[in-house]
């Protein structure tokens, strides 16, 4: 099940890229934030926006987060390579 993140933008982060305020304010690096926005899964204010987008004051991002990929490990059964 995916899991949801609703951020609220202060004064302070307004002016800022919305993938680099994603970046600066969840686990999701800035490049994965930017394929988030461009697929439609973070909304600000309700609506899709462009990956360069500058967010405004009290602007509210709601990000959609995917399901974490199973490391290596679980891939392979638990089990790791090499010996």
């Amino acid at each position: 099940m995916d899991e949801s993140l609703v951020l609220s933008v202060t004064a302070e982060d307004a002016g800022k890229r919305i993938d680099a305020y994603i970046a600066d304010n969840s686990d999701l690096t800035r490049s994965a934030a930017a394929k988030l926005v461009e697929s439609g899964d973070i909304l600000v204010n309700g609506k899709s926006v462009a990956k360069n987008y500058k967010l405004k004051a009290d602007d509210l991002v709601e990000i959609e987060l995917p399901e974490p990929e199973p490391d290596k490990a679980e891939r392979n059964g638990g089990a790791p390579r090499g010996g």
